[in-house]
């Protein structure tokens, strides 16, 4: 029988906390590194500026993944005229 093996490591890129995941599983047939990155809960509003969104979604893209997921809350809800602010 064949074990998968998960591995977390944590580091901070630019004071963002990052944590990494790596699982090696037979079940997976990838003929390289699969990189998902997972991104939630920017509240962007009143007390998130777009300065502190710009700087996540620089760090999110160094990170080089083929597979972006953001999970959570981007926006506060009192803030969904500010939406257009973000394009």
């Amino acid at each position: 029988m064949l074990a998968t093996t998960i591995k977390l490591s944590k580091s901070k890129i630019s004071g963002f906390l990052v944590t990494k995941m790596t699982i090696n599983s037979p079940l997976l047939s990838l003929d390289k590194p699969y990189r998902i990155c997972n991104f939630s809960d920017f509240h962007y509003g009143p007390v998130t500026s777009r300065k502190h969104i710009e700087k996540s979604i620089n760090i999110i893209n160094s990170l080089d993944a083929d597979l972006l997921l953001c999970t959570g809350d981007f926006i506060q809800n009192s803030s969904l005229g500010l939406i257009h602010k973000l394009a």
